[in-house]
C-alpha cells in the first residue's frame, strides 16, 4: 500500500522493508501523501484514530501480571521463557508514541502531539531501568568473579563513595568512547584536532583568571534561572548526589571532581568536538561545543552553567593553543566549589550567603584583572578566527543542527532533561 499510495515512489525499497519487525523513516515530503492516504482510507483512519483515543493521557506504567511470576527478591520471571521485559507490560511507550504522532501528522491537533510526548516519556523511563538493570547485571557477575556475593556487592554500590567512583569510571567511558568512534569514523586524527603542547604562556594567566570569573556568573546564572522556572511551577530538584563522608570519601569526592571530569570532559568537548569545528572558524566551533556541553549535563540547573563555562574555556583553549589549559581551569573551577562547599557546611544560611558573595565578589575581580592582562598582551587578544570553509555561518549551523548525530544527541538530552525535573 506504501507504493500505491505514493509514500515510497520507488517500489523496490518495499522488497527491502522487513515484514516481521518493518521500519518506515518519514520525511516532511511525505506528509501530503500520509493526510491523501487518510482521506481516500476513512476506515483505517477511524480505526487509527479509535486506537489512539483508546490510550490512557498519562501513559501510565502497567504491569501485565498474569504474563509473569516475582520472586521473593523482586526478580520477575516471564511464564513464557524467552520473552521480551516490555511485553510484560501493557504500553511499552514507543508504538503508542508512534501511532499518536501519526495522528498528529495527519490532523495537527495539538492533543496528539501531548499524548506522543508523554509515550516518549515513559519509553525513555523504560530504557533507563532497563540500561540501569543491565549495568547492574554485569556489576553482581563481575563481582562473584572475584568472590563477592550479590548482597554484599549491593551494599558496596550503595555506599555513597563507592557509588560516586563507579559513577565517575561510567562517565569517563561515555565521554571518551563515542567520540573516539565518531573521530575514527569521520577519518580525524586525535593529534591533528586536539593540541597537547605545552600552553603559551603570555596568554595562561589572563585566560584563567577571566574563565574563573566567567565560571561564577555561570554559577549565579543557572540559580536566576532555577528560580525563574520555580515561579512557572517547574521545580528542578539538585542533581549532585549525597557527598560520601569520612577521609576515603573526600577522597574520592575531590578526585572525582578535580581530576577525572576535567581530563575526560575536555578531551571530548575542547578536544574532540570544538577541534572537529575549528574549520568553521573559532567562534562557531566554541558556540557549538560548549551548547554540546550543556546539553550533556542533562539537567536545567547545570545546562546554563556548563554553557558559559564552555564558552570560556574553548575561549581559553584556543587561545593558548592547548587542551591542557582548559582542564587547569576545569580543576581550579570544581575544585574551588568542592572546597567552598565543606567550608561552608554547618554554617547558618545567612553565613553562607555572605561567603557566596565575597567568593563572587573575588572571581569577578580575577576576570577584571584577566581581561586587563590580556588586552596588554596584545591588541587582538580577543579576537577569533573566521572560518577556513566556502560555507556561511548560517549554512554551516545548518549543516551542523541537522545532522543524524546532532538530532539524536539533542533528543536523548531533552528526554534526559525532562526526566532530571522534579
Amino acid at each position: 500500500s506504501a507504493g500505491e499510495t505514493g509514500l515510497l515512489k520507488d517500489g523496490k525499497w518495499i522488497k527491502k522493508i522487513r515484514t516481521d519487525h518493518p521500519r518506515l523513516f518519514l520525511t516532511r515530503e511525505m506528509i501530503p501523501s500520509i493526510r491523501a492516504t487518510a482521506a481516500a482510507q476513512p476506515e483505517l483512519f477511524k480505526k487509527l484514530q479509535a486506537d489512539v483515543a483508546a490510550l490512557p493521557d498519562d501513559a501510565p506504567y502497567i504491569e501485565l501480571t498474569d504474563l509473569f511470576t516475582r520472586s521473593e527478591d523482586g526478580t520477575v520471571v516471564p511464564k513464557m521463557p524467552g520473552t521480551q521485559a516490555f511485553r510484560l507490560l501493557k504500553y511499552g511507550g514507543a508504538k503508542e508514541a508512534a501511532l499518536c504522532a501519526l495522528m498528529y501528522l495527519i490532523t495537527g491537533e495539538k492533543q496528539y502531539i501531548d499524548k506522543t510526548v508523554a509515550y516518549l516519556k515513559l519509553a525513555a523511563m523504560l530504557i533507563t531501568v532497563a540500561i540501569s538493570f543491565l549495568w547492574g547485571s554485569v556489576y553482581i557477575k563481575i563481582m562473584a568473579t572475584l568472590g563477592v556475593d550479590a548482597n554484599t556487592a549491593i551494599k558496596w554500590i550503595n555506599e555513597p563513595a563507592v557509588l560516586q567512583l563507579a559513577n565517575q569510571i561510567l562517565s569517563a567511558l561515555m565521554f571518551t568512547l563515542p567520540f573516539l568512534v565518531i573521530l575514527s569514523g569521520c577519518g580525524h586524527k586525535l593529534h591533528e584536532i586536539v593540541s597537547f603542547s605545552k600552553p603559551k604562556t603570555e596568554f595562561l594567566l589572563p585566560t584563567i583568571l577571566i574563565s574563573i570569573g566567567f565560571c561564577s556568573f555561570a554559577n549565579i546564572a543557572g540559580s536566576v534561572i532555577v528560580s525563574l522556572l520555580s515561579t512557572f511551577g517547574i521545580y528542578v530538584p539538585d542533581p549532585m548526589p549525597d557527598e560520601p563522608k569520612g577521609v576515603f570519601g573526600m577522597l574520592v569526592t575531590f578526585i572525582g571532581a578535580t581530576v577525572i571530569p576535567p581530563i575526560v570532559e575536555e578531551f571530548a568537548m575542547r578536544g574532540a568536538v570544538m577541534g572537529s569545528l575549528r574549520k568553521y572558524g573559532d567562534g562557531f566551533a566554541i558556540f557549538a561545543s560548549s551548547l554540546l556541553f550543556g546539553l550533556v549535563h542533562g539537567n536545567l540547573m547545570q545546562i546554563p552553567f556548563a554553557f558559559i563555562v564552555g564558552l570560556a574555556l574553548g575561549f581559553a583553549v584556543i587561545k593558548t593553543g592547548s587542551i591542557w589549559t582548559g582542564v587547569i581551569i576545569h580543576a581550579i573551577n570544581n575544585g574551588a566549589a568542592t572546597l567552598m562547599s565543606w567550608a561552608t557546611e554547618g554554617m547558618s544560611l545567612q553565613a553562607q550567603n555572605v561567603a557566596t558573595i565575597l567568593y563572587f565578589i573575588v572571581c569577578m575581580l580575577c576576570a577584571f584583572v584577566g581581561a586587563f592582562l590580556l588586552k596588554g598582551r596584545s591588541s587582538e587578544a580577543l579576537s577569533l578566527e573566521s572560518a577556513d570553509s566556502v560555507f556561511t555561518t548560517k549554512q554551516t549551523a545548518k549543516i551542523f543542527f541537522t545532522s543524524p548525530f546532532i538530532i539524536i544527541y539533542f533528543i536523548f538530552a531533552v528526554i534526559q532533561t525532562t526526566l532530571s525535573l522534579g
